[in-house]
C-alpha cells in the first residue's frame, strides 16, 4: 500500500541530507510541496486508536495497525513520480480507502484496482492551475499543472546533474 520510497530528494526519514550533496542547486530542487486529498484525515494527519504499530516487513505496514503511528508523517512523504502528476484526480487509480461512515466519499467497489500506492499520490491544490512548492533555498514557487514531466522529475532530484529553468 506504501510503495517503495525515492532516495533523491531532500527530505528522506533518518537519512541526513547535507547542503553539499544538493548538487542540482538548493534553488532548483524541490523541498516541500502542497498536498489535498480526502479532506479529512490527510488534512489533520494520521491517527490510529489502538495502542502498537502493525506488523512491519522491511519497513512497510503487513497489517492493520491498532493505534497512533508515530512514523506515519514519514511514511506519509509522498514520491515525486511520472505516474501521479500535479493534481492528479485522486479517484483515477489512486488508494482510497472504502470506509465512508461520514459518507463524504464515492462508493468504491472493494474490487476497484488501485495502481498508485500512497507514496506515490500526487502534490496537488485546491486553487486552479498548479501547486506551490518551497525549493531547498526557503524560497516558493509555483508549479502549473501542464509542467513538463521531465522538469518536475529533475526538480525532485538533489543530484541528477539535471540542468532545469521553469
Amino acid at each position: 500500500m506504501l510503495g517503495p520510497n525515492n532516495y533523491d530528494g531532500l527530505l528522506i526519514m533518518d537519512w541526513p541530507v547535507s547542503f553539499r550533496e544538493v548538487t542540482d542547486g538548493s534553488t532548483k530542487t524541490l523541498l516541500i510541496g502542497e498536498r489535498t486529498y480526502q479532506i479529512r484525515a490527510w488534512m489533520i494527519g494520521a491517527y490510529w486508536t489502538g495502542k502498537s504499530d502493525p506488523p512491519q516487513v522491511r519497513g512497510q505496514a503487513t497489517g492493520t495497525p491498532d493505534g497512533p503511528q508515530p512514523t506515519t508523517a514519514f511514511f506519509a512523504c509522498k514520491n515525486v513520480n511520472d505516474v501521479a502528476l500535479l493534481n492528479h484526480d485522486p479517484y483515477d487509480g489512486c488508494y482510497i480507502g472504502h470506509n465512508n461512515e461520514m459518507g463524504d466519499r464515492p462508493t468504491v467497489g472493494d474490487s476497484t484496482p488501485r495502481t498508485i500506492s500512497v507514496n506515490n499520490l500526487p502534490f496537488g491544490s485546491l486553487h486552479p492551475g498548479g501547486v506551490n512548492f518551497c525549493l531547498g533555498d526557503g524560497s516558493v514557487t509555483f508549479l502549473e499543472e501542464g509542467v513538463d514531466v521531465m522538469t518536475y522529475l529533475a526538480l525532485a532530484s538533489r543530484n541528477g546533474d539535471e540542468i532545469v529553468s521553469h
